[in-house]
């Protein structure tokens, strides 16, 4: 059985990760297997990419710059599909994975507008031949921008360079998410639900999206 990836996207504080735990939980109850995973992250080479992209260095205060943080996440998601995603996918198994290619176009590409386009297809066109004849899909977890932050900002974790960008950047960010569909839709379905709604409702919209 050909295995079928879902991968969760929105804007920060927009649920998705809880709305995954909650999911894992719901299908392996109904004796799915389940891989859960993340991006930038997902195996041991990308989460030091991960720590080295999203964070201040030590020793200057300073983040990489868009053009660093977009090779570099390419680099991590190469080596995610490679040894986790496409494996499970290979043995039938359901990828839940918290974000992809969506944020990579929202954040590197057109929020901070690195004019890297050309850059960004191409390597897009590389992940849609490697995962080529799977079922795979986005849902978009849709909530105001700024609705978004302030739930991020009261979490516990510790603050990435996303989370210090001004409101701009994220409405920005929150466009070019819709923009990126126009761009890889080839390969990929989406769909989009509330992310205002209850963790209850979200898994119940998520579970009847993925049933389709």
């Amino acid at each position: 059985m050909a295995g079928k990836l879902f991968i969760f996207e929105g804007g920060e504080g927009a649920g998705k990760t809880t709305l995954i735990k909650n999911l894992q939980v719901s299908l392996r109850e109904t004796e799915h297997e389940v891989v859960v995973t993340r991006e930038p992250g997902g195996t041991e080479y990308a989460e030091e990419v991960r720590n080295a992209l999203i964070k201040k260095r030590p020793d200057t205060n300073e983040y990489p710059t868009p053009r660093s943080q977009l090779l570099g996440f390419y680099s991590a998601r190469f080596d995610h599909i490679e040894k986790v995603i496409l494996p499970a996918l290979q043995a039938g198994k359901i990828v839940l994975c918290d974000r992809f290619e969506l944020t990579s176009y929202a954040y590197q590409v057109h929020a901070l507008d690195t004019g890297l386009q050309d850059v960004f297809l191409f390597l897009h066109k590389t992940v849609c031949e490697l995962l080529n004849g799977y079922n795979l899909n986005y849902i978009l977890c849709d909530i105001d921008p700024e609705a978004g932050v302030r739930r991020a900002l009261e979490r516990a974790d510790e603050n990435t360079s996303f989370d210090e960008k001004n409101m701009d950047f994220h409405y920005q960010a929150h466009e070019g998410r819709k923009v990126a569909q126009e761009h890889i839709g080839e390969c990929f379905k989406f769909h989009t639900i509330d992310a205002t709604q209850s963790p209850e409702d979200m898994v119940n919209a998520s579970l009847q999206l993925m049933q389709k």
